[in-house]
């Protein structure tokens, strides 16, 4: 049995990671642009990206001015047991988000799209979002990401 508390805090420590630090490949990436750019201006706008990425997890600031659109991916296999079942699941999701929101890991940018009311805590009606994938075994692999331009 995976107790509510484990996963809800796993799922916070994954978008606090998520908002504040870039894979490894990402910064090879930035760093061979860097290389191989010509142009004056362009390598220095890379670089200056790069140092405020790498500043961003440093300090444990967002990356991005808009964090995006909270999603989730679970894959769940088929004898996992998790204490509250699938609706904990999703509750602590959100219950992570907002507390992700409210620590400043995520921008609070969910907006419903025709009133424009802003909740401030990116909660709303398939805010976040979940996919599932049930496969063999006993264990849960939750993954986060976010969809950019989430603000209107």
């Amino acid at each position: 049995m995976i107790l509510k508390e484990i996963y809800q805090e796993a799922i916070f420590h994954a978008i606090k990671k998520g908002s504040t630090v870039i894979s490894p490949d990402v910064g090879a990436a930035f760093e061979q642009a860097i290389r191989k750019e010509s142009r004056p201006a362009a390598k220095e706008g890379l670089q200056k990206t790069l140092d405020s990425i790498r500043l961003s997890a440093k300090l444990g600031n967002p990356a991005c001015p808009d964090t995006g659109w909270p999603i989730f991916f679970f894959k769940v296999g088929n004898k996992c047991q998790l204490e509250g079942g699938f609706m904990a699941l999703e509750e602590a999701t959100r219950n992570a988000v907002a507390r992700a929101t409210k620590a400043g890991y995520l921008r609070a940018t969910m907006k419903h799209p025709l009133t424009g009311f802003d909740p401030g805590n990116n909660i709303g009606m398939n805010i976040p979002d979940f996919t599932y994938q049930f496969v063999e075994g006993d264990s849960i692999e939750i993954s986060y990401a976010a969809k950019g331009g989430g603000s209107e």
